[in-house]
């Protein structure tokens, strides 16, 4: 029996080595990185002709002179998709406007409690 229990033993650790040898333990657990490739990072302006020949080309990081729609980059801007739209609506209704207020007041009073609290135990 005492030999069965060791070659049971011996063969647990046998494949435990040998699956310490894969590398996709690693990359599951998350201890290797693998970054994006940097040209599916970059962004790239498409190439166009200017309508004007006579209009100087755009330097660089500058912004453009005309992007078509004229935009301030809100969220308005963008178009809303049926279930960004539906996700909105389940989130419930808009916050009161003074929410920062009561939270720091609820915050107060619960400082003010644990002065209390701890006058009280020591």
């Amino acid at each position: 029996m005492a030999r069965f229990a060791a070659s049971c033993f011996v063969a647990g650790l046998a494949a435990l080595a040998v699956s310490a040898c894969s590398d996709d333990a690693t990359r599951n657990f998350g201890t290797t990185r693998n970054g994006p490739d940097q040209p599916q990072v970059a962004l790239r302006l498409p190439l166009s002709v200017p309508p004007l020949l006579t209009q100087r080309p755009p330097r660089l990081g500058a912004p453009p002179s005309d992007t078509g729609a004229p935009t301030n980059g809100t969220a308005e801007d963008a178009a809303v998709s049926p279930g960004q739209g539906a996700l909105v609506d389940a989130a419930g209704p808009a916050p009161p406007s003074n929410i920062r207020q009561r939270v720091e007041q609820d915050a107060q009073v619960r400082h003010q409690d644990q002065a209390f609290t701890d006058q009280l135990l020591f």
